[in-house]
């Protein structure tokens, strides 16, 4: 007789960063993190070489779905691992996939969890 059990994917960590093009203007913020900087700046960082363009106030992000548009309040996600690729959610989106994590990252939420 085959058991059937509930299962759930495992925490998966990313990295998360909300757009605002405010933090571009001069020096920009110690809070862009470096995967953005360099998937910005078409530099060989994290292999996100050229990935994110400014259009505007928004984003144009090379995601693995194709080309999304990221506007201010937007979250554009790292996902590290063997693609390294990038994601765009909006704001609600992001709240209901994503939780802090406890190192400060966010990870992933369950499609069974409550957010």
């Amino acid at each position: 007789m085959t058991d059937f059990r509930k299962y759930r994917t495992k925490s998966v960590r990313v990295g998360a960063f909300e757009w605002h093009p405010e933090l571009m203007t001069g020096k920009h913020s110690p809070f862009v993190p470096d995967w953005f900087m360099g998937a910005l700046h078409n530099k060989y960082l994290h292999r996100l070489y050229g990935q994110i363009v400014i259009v505007g106030d928004g984003l144009q992000v090379n995601t693995n779905s194709g080309t999304a548009m990221a506007k201010p309040g937007d979250w554009v996600v790292y996902w590290s691992g063997s693609d390294n690729h990038l994601s765009v959610h909006s704001g609600e989106e992001f709240g209901r996939l994503f939780e802090e994590n406890e190192d400060r990252r966010p990870r992933l939420r369950s499609t069974n969890e409550k957010p």
